[in-house]
């Protein structure tokens, strides 16, 4: 489902009553942190089950000490521009994706988007990647088999410079 962060009581991610619907991001979710809000990230969340999350960051993740979040390895995390995460510079506030430290407050600082981070981008202090939204506009996209083959057909608009598109499956 997708959870959207609505309040930033007490310990912040990890109160059920901060997100809507109700309840903490779990395994499958799809997390929004919206512009001009600013979500906690206080102890440690998610250490024993790890969820599979995807995390779209247009406000501020704030990172308290001891603040730490734990991800399963096909978790991604994007912040997008005007999106934050936002650290007291302690090494114990970090975000860790398959094992691997993405995030530490004390060797990353505050950091700012566009970055990305997933179980292929590198570990702290480059623990998270520059990316671009691509300037075009879809305005339809549709597919049909025949035979054994997938045609995909999509209309877009404002494709200024693009020379290519790759299309890539998961």
């Amino acid at each position: 489902g997708i959870k959207t962060a609505i309040s930033n009581n007490s310990d912040g991610w990890s109160v059920a009553s901060n997100w809507f619907p109700s309840g903490v991001p779990e395994n499958g979710d799809t997390v929004i942190i919206p512009a001009t809000f600013s979500l906690s990230v206080k102890g440690n969340i998610y250490n024993n089950d790890k969820p599979r999350l995807i995390v779209y960051v247009y406000g501020t993740m704030d990172f308290d000490p001891a603040g730490k979040i734990d991800l399963e390895d096909a978790s991604e995390i994007y912040v997008f521009t005007g999106g934050y995460i936002s650290t007291n510079g302690s090494s114990s506030e970090r975000i860790i994706i398959n094992g691997e430290t993405k995030f530490n407050g004390q060797t990353d600082g505050n950091i700012s988007g566009p970055l990305f981070a997933n179980s292929t981008t590198g570990s702290a202090p480059s623990g998270f990647s520059p990316f671009t939204i691509l300037p075009v506009k879809l305005i339809q996209f549709s597919h049909e088999l025949k035979s054994s083959n997938l045609q995909l057909y999509w209309t877009l608009v404002h494709e200024t410079g693009i020379h290519q598109y790759v299309l890539e499956r998961r």
